[in-house]
């Protein structure tokens, strides 16, 4: 699940090839609970400093990812 859905759906202008064409707005969404997952499953199954480790990794992606996702949320226009 964390591979396929971001591996389908695009947004026109993000990737070379548009499997599912899907708005900005639907991918930041996707991007966000994709996010979700990995920071409360880490917590659900391993050990605290893991998921320690896993959630900064996590907030570090959200950060350096900001500019696109704002970009993906004004529609994406290419």
């Amino acid at each position: 699940m964390l591979i396929g859905l971001p591996a389908v759906f695009f947004t026109t202008g993000d990737k070379r090839q548009v499997v599912v064409a899907t708005p900005g707005p639907a991918r930041v969404l996707i991007e966000l609970l994709l996010h979700f997952v990995a920071a409360v499953a880490s917590w659900l199954l391993w050990p605290p400093v893991a998921a320690v480790s896993a959630t900064m990794i996590v907030a570090a992606a959200i950060a350096t990812g900001l500019p696109r996702l704002r970009w993906l949320l004004r529609g994406a226009p290419p």
